[in-house]
């Protein structure tokens, strides 16, 4: 069998369509990523080089899987990382597959004062509400409504912070180290929320999900 994950997103100024597929041989698990973004080929070719048992799955962070992400070019807003991290999991049988492949994640926009990211987790049965404000220090305030248990321990850390260009958000991913939550999309949104309200990157249509991600299991 392979875990299959359709990511669709418009953070690069046009609706691109990514895969991830991770798949079981001799005991070890393998990934493939397809995407036209030159960054993510590069991460792809690193992560196809790579194998994982059990125990390693266990102990591999999304932190780890940004960093070597970050190496190849990678922005911290975008979803493949964690996109890799979840398809892993799913092949393992660590995400249930009666709710996986019948819902699909997504991060929906909406504008008002702040900007504001709902993101749909429904393989976790939670609704993020994450919210970025300008300062007049030309800063970003973040601040996370989530009622995950393992999230809010660091939400403390996420909502007293403020970000001033993407090298901040290298601690969110960080901070998600410290949780049980190895496949969480809520870093991910955070830096999203971030880039978004300070013009890093801009969506070209709001009436969509900016990001959208469907799981299959394929023969």
């Amino acid at each position: 069998m392979v875990s299959r994950l359709k990511v669709v997103d418009q953070l690069c100024g046009k609706l691109v369509e990514s895969t991830v597929e991770a798949r079981k041989e001799g005991g070890l698990y393998k990934v493939k990523v397809n995407s036209p973004c030159p960054y993510v080929q590069l991460f792809a070719k690193k992560v196809e080089e790579m194998k994982w048992d059990m125990k390693q799955i266990y102990d591999l962070s999304i932190y780890n899987m940004w960093l070597t992400a970050k190496s190849f070019g990678i922005k911290p807003f975008c979803p493949i990382p964690t996109a890799v991290m979840n398809a892993i999991w799913l092949e393992a049988g660590l995400i249930a597959e009666s709710v996986a492949l019948t819902t699909k994640t997504s991060f929906n926009l909406k504008k008002d004062d702040a900007t504001t990211i709902e993101l749909d987790i429904p393989i976790c049965g939670y609704l993020a509400k994450i919210d970025a404000e300008s300062t007049p220090a030309k800063k970003v305030k973040i601040s996370v409504e989530i009622p995950c248990p393992d999230v809010k321990k660091f939400l403390k850390d996420i909502n007293t912070k403020t970000f001033r260009d993407l090298d901040d958000c290298d601690e969110i991913y960080r901070l998600s180290k410290i949780t049980d939550e190895k496949t969480c999309f809520v870093p991910v949104a955070v830096c999203i929320a971030y880039a978004i309200q300070s013009k890093k990157l801009e969506v070209i249509d709001k009436d969509r999900p900016v990001v959208e991600i469907t799981m299959a299991k394929n023969s």
